[in-house]
């Protein structure tokens, strides 16, 4: 009898944590017993699934897992940047699961990521671009191989991300089953879901302008019981679960959640995960594989149309509206209290778009003065100076500027465009205060974004984006307006 295949997706990833002056991560109060955030969730998780147990029922250890070597997942690049550097052992135990997932599969278990978990259909097209290129260079010198899929942050996706994803060799991407709006059969007939999941046992075929990418949408349910069911408590029933999906669908049973359900989120989650895995080992019904291995073997013969989401504007995962979770006062919002607004959301995206189009003046302005190399060109072939296969000097050497002062100015003008780029990371709309760590971080970025670029414009570009942000304004009793937190913000940076 053939095994049908299960593939379990995990999302790993951390916003950049580290303060853009001194790179170095400050201690989160919020993360005791440990320093800060990344620290807590990697021992609890990242760590916890490289060398997971598998307990007999008296407690004895029987095996240890890598988990990675069997389930499908996806790294943030800014994560793994900071495990290569405080956790190596872990991080080449996440590289060797991909390595051993190849040799079982003949496909490797790692996706790709937008770099820093930005939420693409805002963005604009040159930043989609960098974000999908950057996110491919770093997979391409972290793995040693192309990514076949990049996972987007929330899901989120719209046309012109499919296009942009299609440009790049991105074959597949996971998406949830509720950003489908209506899917095409074999014979051409139309299914209009009306609200409803669509079926997540096949692959879908998405069209671009110039060809078309596959669509996996994760089983719902599973999804939902894995996250927020409890469902982890016990491998046996989480197996009897997928195997009764098995009975009832054809095809491919596979979900997606985030990767920190298992041993953050969900204390000991890792070891569900691995007694689910030693279970599949030993079964004649199921076989843990990958996307791509699946897809291998399964070409989609059906096409799925995507909702166009609120205001046009794009779907994701974590927004019933769309994607309007970031970049306005929507409803969806998380961590909050009863009577809260978001309203503040929007002058914080305003006003780092208003920054943007500043800085943007800039590099108008000053790097054709350095270089012929188109800007836009600098800045995607950057992710090369992300990776560590250029350092920054020879970065510019590479682009032919010898100059030491040249070199300076655009090697400032690069890193400035870097941290805007951060400030743009998408935990910084995502929960219900605009005093939550992760807002506060975006605008510490955008912040080091004018430190490098205000010496090359008379613009006073910290009373700009004071006053735009004086209209984001804090839930909290006493809570401080966005403009307020650029001036604490100052005043830490000046005592460093």
């Amino acid at each position: 009898m053939d095994k049908k295949p299960l593939i379990i997706h995990g999302h790993f990833y951390q916003p950049p944590r580290e303060h853009p002056w001194t790179e170095k991560i400050p201690e989160q109060p919020t993360a005791k017993p440990f320093h800060n955030w990344n620290d807590r969730i990697h021992k609890e998780c990242y760590e916890a699934n490289t060398n997971s147990p598998y307990l007999r029922e008296d407690g004895t250890v029987l095996k240890r897992f890598n988990n990675y070597e069997y389930i499908s997942f996806n790294f943030g690049p800014t994560l793994l940047n900071w495990m290569k550097i405080y956790h190596p052992k872990d991080f080449e135990a996440i590289i060797q699961g991909d390595r051993n997932s190849i040799k079982r599969t003949g496909h490797g278990n790692a996706i790709a990521q937008a770099y820093n978990h930005t939420i693409l259909p805002l963005a604009t097209k040159k930043d989609k671009e960098c974000q999908i290129l950057w996110g491919v260079e770093h997979f391409t010198h972290t793995f040693g191989r192309a990514p076949e899929s990049m996972w987007l942050p929330e899901t989120a996706i719209n046309q012109e991300t499919i296009d942009l994803l299609l440009a790049a060799g991105i074959s597949y991407v996971i998406l949830s089953p509720w950003q489908a709006e209506s899917y095409i059969q074999e014979d051409g007939s139309s299914i209009l879901l009306e609200g409803k999941a669509i079926p997540s046992f096949e692959p879908y075929e998405l069209e671009g302008s110039n060809g078309s990418i596959t669509a996996m949408f994760y089983h719902p349910d599973l999804a939902s019981e894995i996250s927020f069911g409890g469902i982890l408590h016990s491998a046996d029933v989480l197996y009897q679960r997928i195997l009764a999906l098995g009975k009832h669908h054809d095809g491919v049973i596979h979900t997606a959640t985030d990767g920190e359900i298992y041993g953050h989120h969900f204390r000991l989650g890792n070891m569900c995960l691995s007694a689910l895995i030693e279970k599949v080992e030993n079964s004649q019904q199921l076989e843990m594989t990958n996307y791509a291995a699946y897809l291998a073997q399964s070409k989609p013969t059906k096409k799925a149309i995507l909702r166009p989401g609120e205001d046009s504007r794009g779907t994701s995962w974590s927004c019933a509206h769309g994607v309007s979770r970031w970049y306005k006062d929507c409803g969806c919002s998380t961590g909050g209290q009863d009577g809260w607004s978001q309203e503040w959301r929007a002058p914080l995206r305003n006003s780092f778009d208003v920054l943007s189009s500043r800085m943007e003046a800039i590099q108008t302005e000053e790097i054709p003065k350095i270089t012929d190399t188109p800007i836009h060109e600098i800045v995607k072939e950057y992710g090369r100076v992300l990776t560590g296969e250029f350092t920054p000097r020879n970065f510019c050497i590479h682009l032919g500027v010898t100059d030491p002062s040249k070199q300076f100015t655009l090697c400032t003008l690069l890193d400035g465009e870097l941290h805007r780029m951060y400030s743009y990371t998408s935990c910084g709309w995502f929960f219900a205060e605009l005093t939550d760590i992760t807002s506060v971080q975006n605008i510490r970025h955008a912040l080091r974004a004018i430190h490098l670029y205000q010496p090359f414009t008379k613009r006073d570009l910290i009373a700009e984006l004071k006053q735009n942000l004086a209209e984001a304004k804090s839930n909290l009793q006493g809570g401080a307006r966005g403009d307020q937190i650029v001036d604490e913000l100052l005043a830490e940076i000046k005592e460093m």
